[in-house]
């Protein structure tokens, strides 16, 4: 993994100026579907440099399709 100490070490020097800049907001704003086949839900997900649209689903056992990653899968990828 590439971690950028320098871009952390400036940050932490800007939020000792302004404490203010450590509060971020994050927000996933998405649809569900309820077509035979389709991902339950999708959405556009942004970050610092673009968009990509991401889906999830339940899996089978828990009455969903299977058809995408579960959001169980999601936050263990983020970890």
């Amino acid at each position: 993994m590439r971690v950028n100490f320098q871009a952390i070490e400036k940050f932490t020097e800007e939020v000792k100026q302004n404490p203010n800049l450590m509060v971020k907001a994050k927000s996933v704003t998405g649809q569900c579907n309820f077509q035979e086949g389709r991902p339950h839900f999708e959405a556009s997900v942004e970050y610092a440099k673009g968009a990509n649209k991401i889906a999830s689903d339940q899996p089978p056992f828990m009455g969903g399709g299977g058809s995408a990653p579960d959001p169980i899968n999601y936050c263990l990828y983020g970890l």
